[in-house]
């Protein structure tokens, strides 16, 4: 899904689309769809680690002794364990994937508009506890500025992204992957070791499910891994 990662056979990333189902961790009428889309990718489920998404800032680092698990209200999850796999879901919020080539050790974050602006990105490039210059960076498809409108109510969240606040009329809007970027340059990241896929989930009704745009009963989320 990243050049920036052609290089590396020893890490694989993706993310589903709709041909794929609706994925979700908390409902059970869901979960087949899960099970079948890692089946495919010969992924076993007790070599998964899902991350429970509680649209927060903490990450956790897991191992082998995690498969099979969610570990509840966490967006972020670090590993240096082989053959272990990263998951979580997402509706319209940015998965963003890290590998680090030296250390072989792997990342993957769920990250919403509460994610770009508080400490997720930090925590994440902190887990590898190595130099944030080597680590790479993919920031896969979601909403973008073209459709991430906000209200007045939370605009407040964004004052430290002045730049990334645009008016359209009467409407607010975010860019969101500009406040990314820049959430990652000052983790420590450089500029060449960060790829976006480019993909707004909202103007690809045919590849993606959006919260927004669907506006569904219950959430259809897309699954996002990374594994080692």
């Amino acid at each position: 899904m990243f050049k920036l990662f052609e290089n590396f056979p020893q890490v694989t990333c993706g993310i589903s689309n709709k041909a794929d189902g609706a994925m979700s961790l908390s409902d059970e009428n869901l979960s087949e769809n899960f099970r079948v889309y890692f089946q495919k990718l010969g992924i076993q489920k007790r070599q998964i680690v899902r991350a429970g998404v509680g649209h927060k800032a903490r990450v956790v680092k897991v191992n082998a002794q995690h498969g099979g698990q969610v570990i509840a209200n966490c967006d972020g999850l670090y590993t240096d364990s082989k053959k272990l796999c990263l998951a979580l879901t997402v509706a319209d919020c940015y998965p963003i994937y890290f590998f680090d080539p030296q250390s072989r050790a792997a990342g993957l974050a769920h990250c919403g508009w509460r994610g770009c602006v508080s400490e997720l990105i930090l925590n994440m490039v902190g887990a590898f506890q190595s130099d944030p210059g080597r680590i790479l960076a993919g920031v896969g498809p979601d909403i973008g500025a073209c459709h991430f409108e906000i209200q007045d109510d939370i605009k407040t969240s964004f004052e430290n992204f002045p730049g990334a606040i645009m008016r359209r009329g009467r409407k607010i809007f975010v860019n969101l992957p500009l406040i990314i970027k820049a959430q990652l340059a000052s983790a420590g990241i450089k500029p060449e070791n960060i790829e976006f896929a480019g993909e707004c989930t909202y103007c690809e009704p045919d590849r993606y499910f959006s919260f927004r745009r669907d506006k569904p009963a219950k959430i259809q989320g897309l699954a996002a891994y990374i594994s080692l």
